[in-house]
């Protein structure tokens, strides 16, 4: 169905750029009640995808444009954006994003109290979960294909988004501590062990075929 950022883009009718803006602002839940300047919402997404601010300023208007995003200006040197639910898909997509939004916040919020062994198995079971529900919706949409597969898209998009954070307070930590890093590859190694004696038990009690 989709794999990568310009697939999932392609999937939706976007541009790779227009994509990442989308998907931020959703995960983030930018709506009119927290509307955000242009330069903390450039902040926002420099911090997860490089680009100039005349290309993200280009690729906003199209947002705007497309109806996704709403411009509206406070003040002579204050204008705010934010998404529209004016616009269909992001109305329909709403209660499905809002609920993943909230899921993966609450797995966020508690990373700080988190050992780094609990840190890399919770991403273990993030990955697999993930993964997981990429093939149910997959499958899914072969039973009873989507007139539009938005919401599922953005909904694994956010997931990806989260994930790499997870990743990155990882990496973080290992960077910083000789000994945190040898238990993370400890964890890691013993959790992918476990993985492959599993499915070596399930191929050999699986029946040959003819």
């Amino acid at each position: 169905m989709f794999s990568t950022i310009e697939e999932m883009a392609e999937e939706v009718g976007l541009d790779e750029y227009c994509f990442r803006i989308l998907v931020l602002m959703i995960s983030r839940s930018i709506y009119e009640y927290d509307a955000i300047r242009f330069n903390k919402l450039y902040a926002l997404i420099n911090s997860v995808c490089k680009m100039s601010k005349p290309t993200f300023n280009e690729h906003l208007g199209h947002l705007v444009k497309k109806r996704y995003v709403k411009r509206r200006r406070i003040a002579k040197q204050n204008v705010v954006y934010f998404l529209s639910l004016e616009h269909p898909r992001i109305e329909a997509a709403k209660e499905r994003i809002l609920t993943r939004t909230s899921e993966l916040k609450n797995v966020v919020g508690k990373l700080p109290s988190l050992t780094i062994g609990e840190h890399v198995k919770l991403l273990v079971y993030l990955t697999t979960y993930q993964y997981m529900d990429r093939v149910r919706i997959i499958i899914d949409s072969i039973l009873k294909p989507p007139k539009d597969p938005f919401k599922y898209v953005i909904a694994s998009n956010l997931d990806q988004l989260y994930l790499d954070q997870l990743y990155g307070k990882i990496l973080i930590s290992c960077n910083k501590d000789k000994e945190v890093c040898e238990r993370a590859l400890e964890i890691l190694e013993k959790a992918m062990d476990i993985v492959r004696k599993n499915w070596e038990r399930f191929l050999e009690k699986a029946p040959q075929s003819e």
